[in-house]
């Protein structure tokens, strides 16, 4: 049969690419503007923070899982979560961004309850990308430079029947004795009974009897009897 073959697809990758990065950053001016809305105009600290966590560590995890080169496999996976959370808050908070201005025109009124989650949400997103980079780092970083710990250096020698002195010089293993099993036919355990029989029958036979202490003499209070 013959073998299909596919055209390069680089031009229509850049094109997905362009397109998506403009999305990413329309995602990120309507997240600004959600949240300028939404927040208190002292709150520029707030708002940044917002938009951090939302749209550009989007970015970042995005091109983290495209174009990194992993050593761990479980920082792989987590950097798809961490890019999927964010992505995800970017979307919803760039279609409340399109419905409030497009269906509402701005004309909700805006308690402090509200207020109030729209800063619990930023600080779980901020708190959620902390720990997702905090750990991608240590496995990265674990997985490129592994260490051995002291103790389990010395388990490991105590397993193989090693040991190690003060100096950490390794030391010959003990010699343990082989042990040999024997093997008895029903003769010899029939014998080795009939003459462990025979020995107990003997030495019981010449044991000499001793009397009672209180029974000597006819005397049952143990007392001499004077002549």
């Amino acid at each position: 049969m013959q073998k299909r073959k596919h055209t390069g697809g680089m031009g229509l990758y850049l094109i997905g690419g362009g397109i998506y990065i403009g999305l990413l950053i329309l995602f990120g001016f309507q997240t600004w503007q959600f949240v300028d809305w939404l927040f208190p105009n002292d709150q520029l600290l707030m708002k940044i923070l917002t938009v951090l966590c939302f749209d550009v560590m989007a970015l970042f995890w995005a091109c983290a899982d495209l174009f990194y080169r992993f050593a761990s496999r479980g920082a792989r996976a987590l950097v798809r979560w961490a890019w999927a959370i964010s992505f995800l808050l970017s979307l919803l908070a760039s279609i409340f961004y399109l419905v409030i201005e497009s269906m509402f025109r701005f004309q909700v009124t805006i308690t402090q309850t509200t207020v109030n989650i729209g800063y619990g949400v930023t600080i779980f997103a901020l708190t959620l990308n902390i720990l997702f980079l905090t750990f991608w780092l240590y496995l990265e970083w674990a997985a490129r430079h592994p260490q051995q710990d002291e103790y389990a250096e010395i388990d490991a020698a105590f397993a193989r029947g090693e040991f190690l002195d003060t100096s950490g010089v390794k030391l010959p293993p003990l010699s343990r004795p082989a042990q040999q099993e024997h093997t008895f036919t029903e003769a010899q355990l029939r014998e080795a009974m009939s003459k462990a029989y025979d020995e107990g029958a003997s030495h019981a036979n010449t044991r000499p009897l001793v009397p009672a202490p209180n029974q000597q003499n006819g005397n049952k209070d143990g007392a001499k009897v004077k002549e």
